[in-house]
């Protein structure tokens, strides 16, 4: 059997000439806003060609003056999008979850877009073709929070409805029919209107409007306006709901004919059913499995049954997006949970992909747009995580049963052990088996360190140096401890004698070349005082002995200087220093990114990702920043695309991977981001489904888990 590829660092991987391929994963995709702050999401057909486009009310971050943007996002039919338009609003989105409509409000058959802003109503004419004319605004009340539409006066002309959250009322703009509105006129509701839906839901054919309203310091309250037919309305009736509540949705969820509401907010999710000519039921209680925010009513599943869809977070877990199928009844099942890339502010359904199913585009606050495709089996994509123990942090991979197949060691740094997991050969695992260590580990590196032919671990704890012994079948000895200081590894034959010996940057004090004897035990000799928390190893210098770089930070009194260190092997286990680099970029992987043939290093600076172009002779090019919305935890690098360049995997501190294609001359393209669990941390690069494509396995520290990122880019050839 043929063993599949590891790659510990980068290894540049060859294509065939010409082909070049989009880096795609099996995980929620997450479409960039540059750095736009979402609120609302749309998925509609805007330009006509029978696939599905999008359209996103965003703001800008941080927000300075009139910084509210539509942006326009054309699909592609595949589940892909284009570069996005974006046309100004005279403020910022309101702050509701429904903020945005699209409806052909000028009866042209182009659809247009009605936005609530902080200062009223934005309203932007489709041109028919995916662009759309400057906005114009209209006044409403004081704050306005979340819109609806209807037709209120039975004149065929789609109307407004704006519920206003300071001056506590709600607002209604007649539509003229020619994409213009009359003033708006107001009726009281009770304090801090909330969410609102427009609906019929006395059943006596005039359009209604209910709205929620957050009420300091008591319960919520529902109140009901009752149409008139001319856009007026009754005298509001008011009824009691669970506390805070922030999103409403209509829906027959009993199929009894008449419109029952779904509410979310701190008190839970609850169904209120109709009880008939306008009045309800008290609220029941839905198992939305999250603390739930926007709550959306669909037939999800195409069963003629009214189900939920429910974006919020866990307690500890991250966000997520519940979907919550109904039964027909006004009882639900129980909540399938997805995870996605940050706070959902807005969710809208529609078929992306032109499959005929229905999936969920989810405006993800600071983290853009995420993307959950439904797939085969009815459900909406999500990623395959395992199960590891209390906040892992550190990753790698190895095969330690000498199956031919990548395994995985993580360190669980609150549990105070290292989980293993064995690779059952088409990307899925076995559980975990975990060993007791003496304390939180702060790395993890596999290597054959005692010269027995199976693969052991390395790992550091409280800055002491200990090894996991490999038996060769996945199981591993008792831990050993090899009495030398050692916390991040850089794991080479440093001084050419056969065995492998250890660079470490010490526990922040000190980088030391730790000699491996072969039989697992090490000795040491120091080189300088730093304060590092990451070190990468290579030939820079092109003398064929393994090299160091480390991030270094020397401080006085009063400031300190952050740099790149560059130290030389000479072969024989010792070190020379050569240069000192600024800015520091950690943490740091190295790869050939210009194909040039000398080794360059990578890594985050400033928030961004910088590269450090490597000249051949030990030194190295002042960085290249790419400045982009990332906050990077860890970097790995491989040919992800499989065009003959290394691109760059970044684990950032939303729930998101990052994957930057490289361009072949050490500049990269945009990032594009997938969706993976709460925290992620640190990443192995492997082959862990046997496609010959790089994957990608994640550690999520604030979930527990570990997510499994396989490589899907298509007509990628076997390497």
């Amino acid at each position: 059997m043929s063993e599949r590829l590891i790659w510990p660092t980068a290894a540049l991987m060859l294509a065939a000439p010409g082909l070049l391929f989009p880096i795609n994963f099996n995980a929620p995709r997450v479409i960039s806003l540059n750095g736009n702050y979402g609120y609302s999401v749309v998925l509609k057909d805007f330009n006509r060609d029978g696939q599905m486009d999008m359209a996103v009310a965003a703001r800008q971050e941080p927000v300075t003056g009139a910084t509210g943007f539509v942006e326009i996002f054309l699909g592609h039919g595949d589940g892909s999008f284009g570069q996005l338009m974006s046309y100004a609003l005279p403020s910022v989105p309101a702050n509701g979850y429904v903020n945005m409509l699209a409806l052909d409000l000028n009866h042209d058959g182009k659809l247009d877009i009605a936005v609530a802003t902080n200062l009223g109503v934005s309203i932007l004419l489709g041109n028919g073709n995916g662009t759309f004319q400057a906005a114009v605004s209209y006044t409403a009340g004081d704050l306005p929070w979340a819109i609806s539409s209807a037709d209120f006066n039975n004149d065929g002309h789609p109307d407004l409805a704006v519920i206003n959250r300071n001056s506590n009322n709600l607002s209604i703009l007649l539509g003229k029919g020619d994409g213009t509105f009359q003033p708006a006129v107001s009726y009281a509701t009770d304090k801090s209107p909330q969410a609102l839906v427009a609906a019929d839901f006395d059943g006596d054919g005039m359009m209604d409007v209910a709205v929620a309203n957050n009420v300091p310091n008591r319960p919520g309250s529902l109140t009901l306006f009752s149409g008139v037919g001319d856009g007026t309305f009754h005298k509001p009736t008011k009824t009691a709901i669970g506390a805070g509540p922030v999103s409403m949705a209509a829906g027959d969820f009993n199929q009894d004919g008449k419109l029952d509401l779904a509410i979310s907010g701190t008190s839970g999710l609850a169904v209120l059913l109709a009880a008939g000519g306008g009045e309800f039921l008290p609220p029941v209680t839905v198992n939305g499995g999250i603390q739930p925010a926007e709550v959306v009513s669909l037939d999800f599943n195409h069963d003629g049954k009214s189900d939920l869809a429910v974006g919020g977070s866990g307690t500890t877990d991250g966000y997520k997006v519940s979907i919550v199928t109904g039964n027909g009844d006004g009882t639900f099942k129980s909540p399938a949970l997805y995870y996605v890339a940050s706070f959902p502010n807005g969710m809208a359904f529609g078929d992306i992909n032109g499959d005929g199913s229905l999936d969920l585009a989810v405006a993800c606050a600071d983290a853009g747009v995420t993307l959950l495709l439904q797939n085969s089996h009815g459900g909406l994509q999500q990623i395959t995580t395992l199960a590891a123990g209390s906040r892992p942090f550190l990753i790698a991979a190895g095969d330690f049963n000498g199956d031919g197949k990548p395994d995985l060691a993580v360190g669980n740094s609150e549990s105070d052990n290292i989980s293993i997991f064995l690779n059952e050969g088409n990307g899925t695992f076995l559980p975990q088996v975990t060993y007791n260590i003496p304390g939180p580990p702060s790395s993890v590196a596999t290597g054959d360190f005692n010269g027995d032919g199976k693969l052991d671990i390395a790992f550091s704890v409280n800055g002491s140096l200990w090894l996991l012994p490999g038996n060769g079948d996945g199981t591993f000895q008792p831990p050993l401890n090899c009495i030398v200081d050692g916390a991040v590894l850089g794991v080479a034959d440093f001084n050419r004698d056969g065995k492998l010996d250890v660079a470490t940057a010490g526990t922040g004090t000190f980088f030391a070349f730790l000699k491996g004897n072969g039989n697992g035990t090490f000795e040491e000799t120091r080189y300088f005082e730093n304060q590092s928390a990451y070190l990468a190893t290579g030939d820079f210098n092109g003398d064929g002995n393994p090299d160091a770089v480390i991030p270094n930070s020397i401080c006085s009194s009063t400031t300190c200087t952050y740099l790149t260190d560059i130290w030389l092997g000479n072969g024989d286990g010792t070190f020379r220093y050569v240069s000192n680099l600024s800015p520091q970029i950690s943490p740091l992987v190295t790869g050939d990114f210009n194909g040039d043939g000398k080794l360059d290093i990578a890594g985050n600076s400033s928030g961004g990702v910088s590269v450090m172009l490597g000249n051949g002779d030990g030194s190295l090019q002042p960085a290249l920043a790419y400045s982009s919305p990332l906050s990077v935890a860890q970097l790995a690098a491989a040919d992800f695309d499989h065009n003959g360049r290394l691109d760059l995997a970044a684990s950032t501190t939303l729930n998101t991977v990052a994957f930057l294609s490289g361009n072949g001359d050490g500049t990269f393209a945009a990032p594009v981001q997938f969706v993976t669990g709460g925290c992620p941390a640190g990443l192995a690069v492997a082959d862990f489904n046997g496609d010959g494509k790089p994957d990608l396995a994640v550690v999520n520290s604030c979930t527990n888990s570990i997510s499994i990122i396989t490589n899907t880019t298509k007509n990628t050839p076997k390497l």
